[in-house]
Formats: structure tokens, C-alpha cells, sequence
């Protein structure tokens, strides 16, 4: 799609301006606000390093003082530059365009800057935003403006959310739960064609396209954990193609629908012909006798999954 500018992202560096005019003068959220409206509209590399720089000297204050009520404060006025600054990411996330590289930026800033290191309150933020933008939409009119701007902002905050899963921020228990239960609401749902459901098919089709191959390697996971008796993650893992390829064939979808369902159909596809491509390669270099084995363990799989 086009990065022309648009209302979201008018939206993103509105939300900016109304918290520098409103601010204090001389607060944390003053500076962090200007830093990140900055860091938005330029190609400033210095603003990572200075919020990285400032993360570091209150560590290094916490670690050197042998003054526990002194440790208390640095700690404290950390916590508190991390919260703002994790509240105008995490913001700023929800009107960010989902396809806009912004979105890209944001999240190498958090990588960069050493923030997204304070993983508890990374987590419990992302935990709040996440619930608070997956409200339920049916006390709004199908056809209402606040309807059309909450799927926008749950589109524009879940690609936030992916990429940080990509950029391996979520590795803390829970973290990547997000993947699954978006990706289910698309496609382990059937209704007509909504806006919600439009944006829900985006949602789905993002995760899938930034972190397809981490999603697939952790559904067969649950098969080694059932003993393959029953293939749980593995038939999700091909009924979630499947029903990809069902929207692909349907023609009422815009454009933007059916190309962000044909990116991640492909993708889909594709991590399953390597993986086929690389399980013919070892059998190539087995014994006869093993070669037999792996096709004798290959059709009973395919027995196990016809009977589930």
C-alpha cells in the first residue's frame, strides 16, 4: 500500500503535540514527548542513544550508591522514565498506520535504547494496552465512526505487537500468546464480511507474515507433547491454511484484504514446502532400513490425522 501521509498519522504526531503543549515545563513527560516526536520525523540515530544513555546513568546510579534511600529514588525516577516512555510508544503504537515504517522504528527504538530490557513493565503495559484495545464492538452502530477507528487502532496496535514478537521483545512468559488468539479470531470464526472481521483477517495475516515461522515451529511443538496421538497444533497449523485459501477464493474482498490474505497464504505454503523440501534432503543421506522407518512413521501420522 501507499505511505502517503494519512489521518492516522496525523493522528500519531497530533497525540504528540497535545502532550508537549499540555506538559509541565521541565517534566519527564515534556522531554520524552519532544524526543519522540523528534525521532519520528527525522532520521535523528542520537535520540535512541541519548534514551539509552539516560536508562544506563540511572542503572549505573542504582548499582554505585551505597545509600539504600538513594538507590530508592534512582529506582523510582526509573521506573517512572520507563513508564512514560513505554505509555507514548505504546500510544503512538495504536495510530500508527499497520504498514508504515514507522511502526518499524518505534520498535528498534525500544530494542535499541535498552527499554524493552525492564521486561516486567513491558509486559504488564503491553498486557493493559492490548486488553483495552480488544473491547467488545457491539454497543457500536456497524456503520459508526467510533466503530471504524477502534478496528484501526486494534490493527495498528496487533502489527505493533507483532513486530515486537519478531524482534524477540515477548520472550517472557505469556508473550506470545498474542499470535494465537489473534490469528483464531479470523479464521476459527465464519460470518459475513464486516469491518471487524476485515480487521481481524489483517490482524491475522500480519502475525503470520512477520512471525509465520516461529507460529509453525510452535503448534508442532504440541505434537511432541501429545506423543502424536493427537496432532493438535499440526492440524491447526493446516486448517488455519485452509481457511486462508477459503478468503483468498472469495471475491467480495477489497484489495487490501485480499492481499494481505494472499501474502500470508503464500508464506504459509511456503514454510511448508521447505520443511517437506528438507525432510526428503535427510532422507536422501539415510540407510535403506531408515528410510523405511521415517515412511512407516510418516503414514501412521497420516492414519493418526485422518482419524482425528
Amino acid at each position: 500500500m501507499d505511505k502517503q501521509i494519512t489521518k492516522s498519522q496525523d493522528s500519531c504526531l497530533a497525540y504528540l503535540d497535545e502532550q508537549i503543549s499540555s506538559a509541565d515545563e521541565n517534566t519527564l513527560n515534556l522531554k520524552l514527548a519532544v524526543l519522540l516526536r523528534s525521532f519520528l520525523t527525522t532520521e535523528d540515530g542520537k535520540i535512541t542513544e541519548e534514551i539509552a544513555c539516560q536508562i544506563d546513568a540511572y542503572e549505573v546510579d542504582t548499582k554505585t550508591s551505597s545509600d539504600p534511600l538513594a538507590q530508592y529514588d534512582v529506582r523510582t525516577e526509573l521506573g517512572e522514565y520507563i513508564s512514560i516512555l513505554y505509555q507514548l510508544i505504546f500510544t503512538v503504537a495504536q495510530l500508527i498506520p499497520y504498514n508504515d515504517t514507522r511502526q518499524d522504528r518505534i520498535v528498534q527504538l525500544l530494542k535499541d535504547s535498552k527499554a524493552s530490557e525492564n521486561e516486567s513493565d513491558f509486559a504488564e503495559l503491553m498486557a493493559e494496552t492490548w486488553n483495552e484495545c480488544y473491547r467488545d464492538e457491539h454497543e457500536l452502530g456497524v456503520d459508526s465512526p467510533e466503530l471504524q477507528e477502534r478496528c484501526e487502532v486494534w490493527v495498528n496496535f496487533s502489527a505493533f505487537l507483532s513486530r515486537c514478537v519478531k524482534a524477540g521483545l515477548n520472550e517472557y512468559p505469556g508473550g506470545f500468546k498474542y499470535p494465537g488468539l489473534g490469528i483464531h479470531d479470523a479464521l476459527d470464526s465464519h460470518g459475513p464480511s464486516t469491518i471487524v472481521w476485515d480487521s481481524r483477517v489483517i490482524v491475522a495475516a500480519q502475525y503470520l507474515v512477520m512471525n509465520g515461522s516461529r507460529i509453525r515451529e510452535e503448534l508442532f511443538k504440541e505434537n511432541e507433547k501429545k506423543g502424536n496421538c493427537k496432532l493438535i497444533g499440526e492440524e491447526l497449523w493446516h486448517r488455519w491454511t485452509k481457511r486462508f485459501m477459503e478468503i483468498s477464493d472469495q471475491a467480495q474482498h477489497t484489495p487490501e484484504i485480499s492481499s494481505a490474505v494472499n501474502e500470508a497464504y503464500n508464506i504459509m505454503k511456503g514454510l511448508d514446502t521447505l520443511v517437506s523440501d528438507a525432510v526428503e534432503e535427510e532422507k536422501v543421506d539415510l540407510s535403506t532400513d531408515d528410510r523405511a522407518q521415517l515412511d512407516e512413521e510418516e503414514r501412521v501420522k497420516e492414519v493418526n490425522n485422518e482419524v482425528h
